[in-house]
Parts: C-alpha cells; structure tokens; sequence
C-alpha cells in the first residue's frame, strides 16, 4: 500500500467496520500503507510449520557493501527480495532495509505500521512513480522481530531511533525525513524527539495511531474489540496468529495466503472495496505479510502491539522538533481524527492537516501532496 496507499493499516490498528460472522475472517488492520491485515476468525487451525533455518545465497543481492551476503533467516520457502539488505548494529542483532524510488533523491525514512514492514514503503507501482517524479529515495527498515531484523525482546520505543542512526551513519546521509504510518507513530515521534535536528528536515504522520490516553473516540466497534484483546490477552491472539496466518504465509504455495485476504474483500466497506479488490493490492499485502512472519512466529508482531499499547516513555510535549505534521481523513475509523488532534495540540509547532471523506485506506491517494509539502523543508 503506497504510502500512499495504505494509509497504514493497523498500524493502524485494527478492521474498521467490517461485519464479522463466526464463519468469515475479519480485515485486521495492518499499519503501513497496506494497511490491513486479514485475520480468518474461524478457520481450521493448520498444523504449525516448524522453523527451519537457511543461509541464502547472495549472488541474487545486488552488490553493496551494506548487504550480508549470509542472511540467516527461518522461512526457507519465502524467496528473498532482490533488494534485501541488512546492516549489522554495535550488538550483534541484524538490521533490515530497503530501498526505492529516485537513489539519487532525498532520503525519506519509512516507519512502518503494525503488522508491518520495509516493503510497504512504496508498494505498488503509483508509489513508485510517485518518488521519482518527487526525487524520493525510500528507505523502508524492518523493526527488531519482523523481516530481516534481528528481534530484541528488551527493545523500548525510544531505543528505536538509536537503531536507525546506525542505519543513518552507514548510508552516509547528511539531511533526511521520517514518514511514519499508522501503528509506526510512536516510533516516527521518538525520532523527532531525538534524531539531530539539523540533520532530520520534517517529520510526516498518515493516520497515526495515537498514545493510549488519547482514547478510542471515533474507532468503529470491532476495532475496540480487537485492540482490547490484543493489549489485554496478547498471548491469546499471538497463539491464534502463530497457528493461522503464520503457517500459511509460509507456505511455498502464496495463493494460501492470497486466499484469506480475497475472502475479506467482500466485507470492506463500500468506500474501500475498490483499493481491496484490485489485483495489485491482493499481491503487495500478501508479500507484506509473509515478510512481517518470515521468521516464523508473530512474537514480533505480539511485541510491537503491546510497546505501542503502554506508555511511550515520552510526554508529547517534549517532541520539540518543530516540524512535525499530521494528516487524517475524516471517515477513517481505525485511527479517527480525534487521536491526530490530540497529539498535534500536545506537541509544539505541530500541524494537523484533514482530509474530508478519505478512510484509512484512501487517505493515501493523497500521499503526493504530503510528500511535497515535506520535501519545502529540504
């Protein structure tokens, strides 16, 4: 999903008003431009897949001296993208990224949603498009336990933007831009809080997934329902994802897990069903999702929900960067307007732009205007 289009899904945090039947799946919001994640809510649990671990070849990589020729990852059935790229930190975990659009543009640091990952950046080929005519170098990074990256099950939200420095230094880049995503938001505001300001322009928020005391007015019901149960039992959804999805997302054969999203489409709401039906947006969440669990588990995932659930470990009004802006649609009902405007009031300089009638799906049709609006900081 594009950044602009995917509006980040659950990042975003969870289905929007999808009637749910005891037989059918409901759409799980996913948190990138993809926004969504199709969870099956009753489906024949499959046998788990045990985890096997494969070095892959490098000659498939193109040759960069940031790229491990040896990436050690457990999903041997999920072909790995020709522009996979890791770094090695100071510890010894390993950073994944990515990279699209113009090489020689400026550099926009995508974070990502929940469940999300790098590719989600610039997924479909208007995402694409969109970065060269701007002069866009998309740099999409894997958080610790999805993708490529190495999981550190002690990691904090503030320890995110340490991460990314390192990716920052190696790539030698003198000036950049973070976009965040729906569930990415806190991340995005920790870079803005600590991050060089001198170095980092402006930060870009699409339909960011707001701090717990920011309140659940304007989500729709079932995504109450589903953000109470992740943050309350997560080990219940962590299991029921690790014998559902996981298994079929790495299965050899994709169309099992084109299969759950197809069977979602039909339960969209009426305004998102076009960007949900075209083949394009079948494919990219599909490669989404089976690189979210490529390492054979939703612990990352699980993880991720629950930083994002519980204090920060920042007040707002200590991100004084001065440029961060805000975008919302009016209709999105898996990051409502409510959440933007309570924290562009709460952190100094903030600009909150709305988008009338655009959902958390369609607010990335307008991802151009906001990418140039940031690019004047440059």
């Amino acid at each position: 999903m594009s950044p602009a289009v995917a509006a980040r899904s659950l990042s975003r945090t969870f289905p929007r008003s999808i009637t749910a039947s005891n037989t059918t799946h409901h759409l799980h919001a996913v948190s990138g431009h993809a926004r969504c994640i199709l969870i099956p809510s009753a489906v024949t649990a499959p046998k788990a897949v045990p985890l096997i671990k494969r070095t892959y070849a490098s000659k498939t990589l193109p040759s960069s001296s940031s790229i491990n020729t040896g990436i050690d990852i457990p999903s041997p059935h999920i072909p790995l993208p020709d522009n996979a790229k890791t770094i090695t930190l100071p510890d010894g975990r390993k950073l994944g990224y990515a990279e699209y659009g113009d090489p020689r543009g400026c550099p926009f640091l995508f974070v990502h949603g929940i469940p999300d990952c790098r590719l989600d950046c610039a997924p479909s080929k208007k995402d694409k498009e969109i970065a060269m005519r701007l002069g866009i170098r998309w740099i999409g990074i894997d958080r610790p336990g999805i993708g490529l990256s190495t999981p550190d099950p002690n990691r904090t939200i503030l320890d995110w933007p340490k991460d990314l420095q390192h990716l920052i230094d190696h790539l030698k880049l003198d000036s950049y831009h973070v976009f965040g995503v729906s569930g990415g938001t806190s991340y995005a505001l920790a870079c803005a809080k600590l991050l060089p300001r001198q170095k980092l322009r402006s930060v870009g928020i699409m339909c960011g997934m707001g701090p717990p005391d920011s309140g659940t007015k304007g989500l729709s019901l079932i995504n109450r329902v589903f953000l109470t149960i992740w943050r309350r039992f997560p080990f219940i959804m962590e299991t029921y994802t690790n014998r559902v999805i996981v298994p079929k997302a790495q299965d050899p054969d994709r169309s099992k897990m084109e299969e759950i999203f197809r069977s979602q489409v039909k339960y969209a709401p009426k305004g998102d069903k076009e960007f949900w039906g075209s083949e394009e947006t079948v494919q990219f969440v599909t490669d989404i999702w089976r690189e979210v669990y490529r390492q054979g588990s939703a612990a990352g995932h699980t993880q991720e929900i629950k930083l994002v659930g519980e204090d920060w470990g920042f007040e707002l009004e200590s991100v004084t960067h001065g440029n961060v802006k805000f975008w919302y649609g009016t209709e999105d009902l898996n990051t409502p307007l409510a959440q933007g405007k309570y924290m562009a009031d709460r952190i100094p300089g903030a600009t909150l732009k709305v988008y009338e009638g655009r959902s958390h799906f369609t607010i990335g049709d307008d991802i151009e205007e906001m990418l140039a609006s940031m690019l004047q900081e440059s």
